[in-house]
């Protein structure tokens, strides 16, 4: 059996040898609506997926999220309906290249049109990075900069530390000499005071002795 007819054999009976609806240009049966594919302008932003990741970038929920902005576009429609086509004769038609030849001829899309439609990701993924930077980027790099002047005004209050701890410690080096020199200065006047007070009980101790001598009688206080 030919390509051709194989592809008449699959589009137009079932397994059971009924009819099938003859299919349109997109791979459709034309009484059912396909679902209406999002614009890149109205695609939901990546950041939306990578805020919920928290601190991290979600690699795989990423991929699928703008992947799946790629597949819903517009522009991407001929080949999202080839694609279609094509894995629903992944039963009937084994090898690949046979495959998608027969999804072709079902489609009835050119192959500069199938390669435009692939070529239309470039725009979906220059928005979704557009998005990612103005997003997820934008405020990463704000909360690197808040972070980096956090770092500047605690290097700022240590050195005003340090400074104010130098000048104490310096103040207490002074207070420290100055307390061992008053130490010094009460122990020598302990000392002085000692040698007044036995000079002086010495002198009047004398003076009382020459008085009883020279005098008489009993000393007072004796």
């Amino acid at each position: 059996m030919s390509i051709k007819d194989r592809i008449k054999a699959f589009v137009f009976e079932d397994e059971s040898g009924k009819t099938k609806e003859p299919v349109d240009a997109a791979g459709e049966v034309p009484a059912s609506d396909p679902p209406p594919h999002a614009s890149v302008s109205e695609a939901p932003q990546a950041a939306a997926v990578i805020e919920q990741s928290g601190t991290g970038l979600d690699v795989p929920a990423v991929e699928d999220h703008i992947d799946q902005q790629i597949q819903s576009n517009q522009a991407f429609a001929p080949v999202a309906a080839f694609l279609k086509m094509a894995e629903s004769m992944k039963s009937v038609i084994g090898d690949e290249k046979q495959r998608f030849q027969a999804a072709q001829a079902a489609t009835n899309t050119p192959t500069d049109a199938l390669l435009g439609a692939v070529k239309s990701y470039a725009s979906v993924l220059e928005h979704e990075t557009t998005a990612f930077e103005q997003t997820f980027v934008a405020q990463a790099e704000g909360e690197i900069r808040a972070l980096g002047d956090q770092e500047k005004q605690l290097s700022q209050q240590i050195s005003d530390l340090q400074a104010k701890l130098s000048n104490l410690s310096a103040r207490k080096e002074e207070i420290g000499a100055q307390s061992i020199a008053k130490a010094g200065d009460l122990a020598k006047a302990k000392i002085d005071f000692g040698s007044v007070s036995s000079t002086l009980n010495k002198r009047y101790t004398d003076l009382a002795a020459k008085l009883q001598q020279h005098l008489g009688g009993a000393v007072h206080g004796q």
